[in-house]
C-alpha cells in the first residue's frame, strides 16, 4: 500500500495504480521543498556563524591582552626577586607554590 499497489491475498490478484505522473510531481515538490529547507538552514547557519564570530573576537582580544600583561609582570617579578633570599622574598610577594608554612602549636590539650 505504500507505493499504491495492492495484492488481494484471497484471489491472488495484484492491482497497481497508474499514477506514475502524480508520483513524479510529488517527488518534484518534495525536492523543491527540500531545497528550500536546505537554503533556509544554510542562511540561518551563516547568520549564526557571523554573530558568533563577531561576539567571539572582542572577548578573546581582551583576554589575550590580559594574558600578555600577566606574562610580562611575571617575567619582571622573576628578574627582580631572583637573587633575594627566600625570607625577604616572602615579605614582598608572599609564599610561592611549593613553599610551606610551618605552624607550631603549643599548649594544645
Amino acid at each position: 500500500e505504500l507505493f499504491g499497489d495492492f495484492e488481494d491475498l484471497e484471489t491472488g490478484e495484484t492491482n497497481k495504480e497508474e499514477n506514475d505522473q502524480m508520483d513524479y510531481d510529488d517527488n518534484e515538490e518534495d525536492d523543491s521543498e527540500k531545497t528550500k529547507l536546505e537554503n533556509k538552514k544554510a542562511k540561518l547557519k551563516s547568520i549564526f556563524d557571523a554573530e558568533y564570530d563577531q561576539s567571539k573576537d572582542p572577548d578573546s582580544a581582551y583576554l589575550d591582552e590580559l594574558k600578555k600583561e600577566v606574562e610580562i609582570q611575571t617575567k619582571l617579578n622573576r628578574s627582580e626577586f631572583e637573587n633575594m633570599p627566600d625570607d625577604i622574598r616572602v615579605l614582598y610577594e608572599g609564599y610561592r607554590p611549593g613553599m610551606y608554612v610551618r605552624c607550631e602549636l603549643t599548649q594544645i590539650p
